[in-house]
């Protein structure tokens, strides 16, 4: 039990070896810890949940809920139960694969991160 917690929180530190998968943010969320917010690879991250919460999950949401073919692709009671859970993952694995949007948002991000600055910093 010892150990499970010790690699867990090596984990979570980010001394994970090779092969390991990084906790994404909505894993440090659940867990109530907070990633490092200047790594870049975090803002990365954090600008593709962005997309996918913003564009990709209210969309899957809707063609769920006006179903094209009828009956074919139902998933069933496990769709009904599960579908929230199963757009999210989709929308997640698709915007961490649109490298033209979660470039534009981080930019976005960054001029008004910049502009805020410029301003006085006044928010």
């Amino acid at each position: 039990m010892v150990s499970a917690v010790q690699s867990t929180t090596t984990v979570l530190r980010g001394a994970a070896g090779p092969g390991v998968a990084r906790p994404t943010l909505r894993v440090w969320q659940a867990l109530g810890q907070r990633p490092d917010p200047r790594s870049p690879a975090v803002a990365r991250e954090a600008a593709a949940q962005f997309a996918a919460d913003l564009f990709l999950t209210p969309l899957l949401a809707e063609v769920r809920r006006f179903p094209l073919g009828g009956e074919v692709g139902d998933g069933g009671p496990g769709e009904a139960v599960f579908g929230q859970q199963l757009d999210q993952r989709i929308a997640d694995q698709v915007a961490a694969k649109q490298p033209g949007l979660v470039d534009a948002i981080l930019r976005s991000f960054q001029g008004v991160r910049g502009g805020s600055a410029a301003r006085g910093g006044a928010t």
